[in-house]
Parts: C-alpha cells; sequence; structure tokens
C-alpha cells in the first residue's frame, strides 16, 4: 500500500528527521521494508535492527547505494544523500509490530494463521489460490513467517486486501506468541505436529505446547483446523474450544474419501460431516499436498467462496521451487524437488507418497535434518530403518551431511548402492551416471544441505 511519510512516521511511533539534502516534498511511497540490505530494492525501506552479532546500522551505506529510500534507525544517523528520509524509532522491532497493528486496522483484512511442522508454505500457497480466484487475497512473502517477517509482509499488502493469509513459525518457545501479539485471527490452521526444531522445542511434546498458541489468538467466530488423524488432535480439543479436524478418516469434519492417481495429478473426492460435497483434481504427484489442501477447502467454503472457485483455485496450483515440484528433464527422468525442507515429520510423508509412483527405478538423494538437538542421531537411525523397511526397491541412495554413515549403518542390509557424501557437488557427480531412462529422482533435506543447487543443475543439464 501507499502512504504519506507523516503517516508512517505516526505508524511507527518515530520521529521524522531533516537533513539538509532532504526535500519537504516526499510522494506517497510503497512500504516495501527490508532488514537486510543485500536483498534492498530501489524505493524500498531499510530497517536498522540491532542483533546479537550484527548492527543493521553498519549498513546503511550499502542501503542507500541499493536504492533505499527511506530509513529506520534507532540511532540518528547523516544522511547525505538527496532524496532519502529517515525515522527515528526506540525500537525498530517494535516500530514494525506497531506499524502492522495500524495496516491493519485501516485495511481491515480477515487473517487466516497457518502453523505445523510441515506444509505451511504450501498449504499457504494454495490458500492463497483458492481465494484470489474470488477476493483480493495477500500473504506471507519468502519465508518472512517470524516476529520481524511477518511485518515485512504486511507491510507489502495492497490496500484492498480482503483476506491475509500468515505463515506463523514456531522454532522456539514464545516465537509464535510475540507474532500473534499483534496479530488476531478469523481462522488457524495446524496442519500437523512432527519431531521439528528439536534443538529449541525439546520434544514433540514441546512442539505441541508452542504451535496450539495459535489457537488462543481465533476470534470467537472463527475456528482452528487441525490435521485430525494424529494424536495430538484429542489433546489439541481439550485446550481449544473452537476445533474443526481435517484429514482422511471419516471421523473428520473435512475428509477424503476417494482419491485417484493420474498421469498429470491427483483427483480425489471431499466430504464435509460425513457428506460428499464435490470432486477436486490438483496437479500433484504426492497424497501429502491433500492434506494441505483440505484446510483450504474447509475455510473457503467456511468463507463463502463459491465450491466452483475453490476447484479452479486447487487446479491452478503448482508447487513451488523445493516443496514438491516435479520436473520432467529429458531421458525419461522425473525429479521429484522436495530440497527446501525436511524434519523426521515431513521426510515420512514424502517418503510414503513416492508409493504411488509409477516408475521402475528410484534414486533417492537425501541429506540431513537440522535443528534436531540432542535427538538428531536417533531420528537419523529412525530414517535408516524406515528405509529398511520401505516396500519397494531401491536403486540407489545419494547422502549429503554428518548423518550419512549412521542413516547407512541403519539400512545397509536393504539398500546395495549406498553413497555418503560431502556436499552437493559430490552427490551430483554420484549421481549423473545413475540416470537412466524410466528413472525417479527424489530430492529431500533441509534447507542448509544445499540440495536445491544439486537440483538447479540437474534442471540445467537435462531440460
Amino acid at each position: 500500500m501507499k502512504i504519506l511519510i507523516q503517516t508512517l512516521s505516526d505508524w511507527l511511533g518515530g520521529m521524522r528527521v531533516l537533513s539538509s539534502f532532504e526535500k519537504e516534498d516526499i510522494l506517497p511511497f510503497h512500504t516495501h521494508f527490508f532488514v537486510d540490505s543485500r536483498e534492498m530494492e530501489a524505493g524500498g525501506i531499510f530497517v536498522c535492527i540491532k542483533g546479537e552479532h550484527v548492527d543493521g546500522h553498519d549498513y546503511i551505506p550499502d542501503a542507500i547505494k541499493r536504492g533505499a529510500r527511506g530509513i529506520v534507525t534507532e540511532k540518528i544517523y547523516p544522511i547525505q544523500q538527496a532524496g532519502v528520509f529517515q525515522i527515528h524509532v526506540d525500537s525498530s522491532v517494535e516500530a514494525l509490530k506497531l506499524f502492522s497493528s495500524k495496516v491493519l486496522n485501516e485495511v481491515k483484512p480477515r487473517l487466516i494463521g497457518i502453523t505445523g511442522s510441515a506444509g505451511k508454505t504450501t498449504s499457504r500457497e494454495i490458500m492463497q489460490k483458492v481465494f484470489q480466484t474470488t477476493f483480493p487475497c495477500a500473504g506471507t512473502i519468502k519465508n518472512y513467517n517470524t516476529p520481524l517477517g511477518v511485518p515485512l509482509s504486511i507491510g507489502r499488502m495492497p490496500a484492498n486486501t480482503r483476506y491475509f493469509v500468515t505463515e506463523l513459525s514456531a522454532s522456539y518457545p514464545g516465537e509464535i506468541s510475540e507474532t500473534l501479539s499483534f496479530l488476531s485471527l478469523d481462522q488457524a490452521v495446524i496442519t500437523g505436529i512432527g519431531p521439528s526444531h528439536l534443538e529449541f522445542l525439546k520434544n514433540e511434546a514441546g512442539v505441541f505446547q508452542e504451535k496450539i498458541k495459535i489457537a488462543q489468538k481465533v476470534k470467537k467466530e472463527g475456528f482452528t483446523w487441525m490435521n485430525g488423524d494424529q494424536c495430538w488432535y484429542h489433546e489439541a480439543s481439550l485446550l481449544a474450544l473452537q476445533m474443526k479436524s481435517f484429514g482422511f478418516s471419516p471421523s473428520n469434519e473435512v475428509s477424503i474419501n476417494r482419491l485417484l492417481f493420474l498421469p498429470d495429478g491427483i483427483e480425489f473426492e471431499v466430504s464435509v460431516s460425513k457428506k460428499t460435497i464435490a470432486s477436486f483434481k490438483m496437479h500433484v504427484w504426492a497424497r501429502h499436498f491433500l492434506m494441505d489442501a483440505l484446510p483450504a477447502i474447509a475455510i473457503a467454503l467456511h468463507e463463502a467462496v463459491p465450491l466452483s472457485a475453490i476447484q479452479e483455485g486447487l487446479a491452478n496450483f503448482v508447487p513451488g521451487k523445493g516443496r514438491g515440484r516435479c520436473l520432467q528433464l529429458q531421458q525419461g527422468i522425473t525429479l521429484l524437488d522436495e530440497a527446501y525442507n525436511a524434519n523426521p515429520y515431513s521426510m515420512q510423508a514424502a517418503m510414503g507418497a513416492l508409493l504411488n509412483i509409477p516408475f521402475s527405478r528410484k534414486i533417492l538423494v537425501l541429506g540431513d535434518m537440522l535443528e534436531l538437538g540432542a535427538d538428531a542421531e536417533k531420528l537419523h537411525k529412525d530414517l535408516g530403518s524406515y528405509l529398511t523397511d520401505f516396500p519397494q526397491q531401491i536403486e540407489a541412495i545419494i547422502y549429503v551431511g554428518e548423518y550419512g554413515k549412521i542413516v547407512k549403518e541403519s539400512c545397509a542390509s536393504k539398500v546395495d548402492k549406498f553413497f555418503c557424501a560431502p556436499d552437493w557437488i559430490s552427490a551430483l557427480k554420484l549421481l549423473h551416471p545413475l540416470c537412466s531412462r524410466d528413472t525417479v529422482i527424489f530430492v529431500k533435506a533441509s534447507n542448509g544441505v544445499g540440495l536445491h543447487y544439486l537440483v538447479d543443475e540437474m534442471e540445467k543439464t537435462y531440460s
């Protein structure tokens, strides 16, 4: 949305600092905030965040060089360039939260919040596709789902937005409450609970206790939708009054009662309160995408989105890079790109979906699941055991990361070709000789492992 300089200063709770180089007649501008000068776009506003190790004030010259129109500072900085404004605040982080509250109060969109151990981004993207068929709908951008990132996304919200879909990270105790301190949700989604971010949340119970906090900020006329196929749903229903479930089991409020795998996707039938409402089709390869679609269907129906529009939105959804893309490459190679993130919960869901892929040769390129804390070694051993019990033949496994040896030892009896690689470059060299017709290559690891670079190179080489 566009805003006047004085309005921005007021909404940030700050003070405009004039310099001899600044013109008084600053025209309305878009509130595109940046906290990393390397990401700065011309016309953006650089917000200086003073962290434990890095002080954003040190990067003001770089931000201005890259085209910053204004800066938000905690200490007054001598601007030496015409046309660049400065707003001084006591706390940049608190200023962004205050700004978010002001924008939401001005635009008044209906807010949908999504958290969970897997599928947050995909669920949010599906939700936006569905709502955009009928209403102006925006959402969090990139991976801006933290107490700092959500305000950056809200700052880019168009003034006519009717629905805003926000992801909510819950990677450490108190994070989700901090984000919800300036949000009041009309609907909420918990995609599922699994062992993720255990370095800070300790165990699966800790994950649940953090993510269930989203239900505390849902308005009394709204609902918290949760994966009802998990044991955690019962405990959640005891803690939050307005709970509704989705899943494959017919006992859920919204469920799937039939699905058919097609060459170009999946067709599935959905029931609400055990009554079939319609069939839908998505151009995806795995059934776990349907679990990301169910809350979108449920909430869209609740918000009076026409059924035909929901079908259209789902049909137009395409998985994002690293989040389940299906790449049809040369030489009859299919690459399933799940390189963006991985934890034991999402790894097993994606691996289980491989059972429905009709290829004679399956090659897995896997990597470490990060942020698992003291349980990391055990959970990687469990991954090896899962691979041992996998009911289909695996042609080869290429593993990148420090836990490769542990995984290999756990499944050595089942997989003949298991290669450990120190990095994605080495893994790529091992992969090339294995590529042949009628082969599916499945790639999944935590983003820090860097397997997205391997996917990029495969796409260049075999496209």
